[in-house]
């Protein structure tokens, strides 16, 4: 784990576990830089969703490398895995509004995630899945 200005890197197990010690290095970041209560709750939430997407789905037992960006304007959260090159955001997202029966499953995480983050992309880098999570302060 880094803290240097306005950046935090950090890598945890693909384990469940792990989620907890996350959310609470995430936490103390965001409070040491006076991050919006608000804004913290998405990212919390956001970065839980994509890292446990990873964990349940990506097959890897290599590390989950966590990357955050602080500025005066926005923050940015990139999640890399070496698992299986998949692109969640090349798949078709759910419609909420559909009645069960007609909506297929899976997708209502990243559904969420898109709809509360500002920007959100996804790349393949050397052999690693690269998530990005952008949100304006």
């Amino acid at each position: 784990m880094n803290f240097s200005e306005h950046k935090l890197s950090l890598e945890i197990r693909p384990d469940m576990a792990e989620l907890g010690r996350l959310t609470q290095v995430l936490d103390e970041f965001w409070q040491a830089h006076s991050l919006d209560e608000d804004k913290q709750a998405d990212l919390n939430i956001a970065v839980e969703e994509i890292v446990s997407n990873v964990i349940r789905h990506a097959g890897t037992a290599l590390p989950i490398r966590v990357h955050v960006g602080l500025s005066a304007g926005r923050v940015s959260v990139e999640v890399q895995d070496s698992g299986c090159a998949f692109d969640p955001l090349a798949h078709p997202l759910p419609d909420p509004g559909a009645s069960l029966e007609q909506r297929r499953a899976g997708g209502l995480g990243i559904l969420m995630v898109t709809k509360m983050m500002d920007e959100v992309r996804y790349q393949r880098v050397e052999d690693r899945n690269s998530f990005t999570m952008i949100l304006s302060r």
